[in-house]
């Protein structure tokens, strides 16, 4: 995978970058990372590649659960 970028965002960690296995951009959290080795091959990213931007389209989009916290200030009635 050739990394564009790492983004904190929400406190979890993203890697964005081209991976070669899917021939296609992807996204990854850190914290699910297992294995990762340094190539000797080096890469140039896109000059207008904003990895921020990117890991925010592609969290609103994915499926899941939402987490929501309501305080209801009210009577039982």
């Amino acid at each position: 995978m050739d990394i564009y970028g790492v983004v904190c965002l929400d406190e979890v960690l993203y890697i964005v970058g081209h991976d070669h296995l899917r021939a296609d951009l992807r996204t990854f959290r850190v914290d699910r990372v297992l294995d990762a080795r340094l190539r000797a091959e080096t890469f140039t990213p896109p000059a207008d590649f904003d990895a921020l931007a990117h890991v925010e389209r592609a969290t609103a989009t994915m499926p899941g659960p939402v987490m929501v916290e309501v305080l209801l200030e009210t009577t039982l009635e």
